[in-house]
């Protein structure tokens, strides 16, 4: 179990306004995509290969899509 700060909360969001930064006019339709691609990669470097391998199961879990 993993204790959750206001300082903890104040440097994810200090770091992702720098990472947003030089992505000027994100519209808010694809904000979204833009947090989430940064959470993962934040959730990345925390976990290293551990989420590597839960993505790897996820993705090969997935049932196969018919594409003609």
């Amino acid at each position: 179990f993993c204790e959750v700060h206001v300082n903890t909360m104040e440097g994810f969001w200090s770091l992702l306004r720098s990472w947003l930064r030089p992505h000027r006019g994100i519209s808010q339709e694809k904000l979204p995509l833009y947090l989430s691609f940064f959470e993962f990669v934040h959730n990345a470097k925390r976990r290293g290969k551990a989420l590597l391998s839960a993505l790897l199961d996820s993705l090969l879990s997935l049932p196969p899509r018919n594409t003609y």
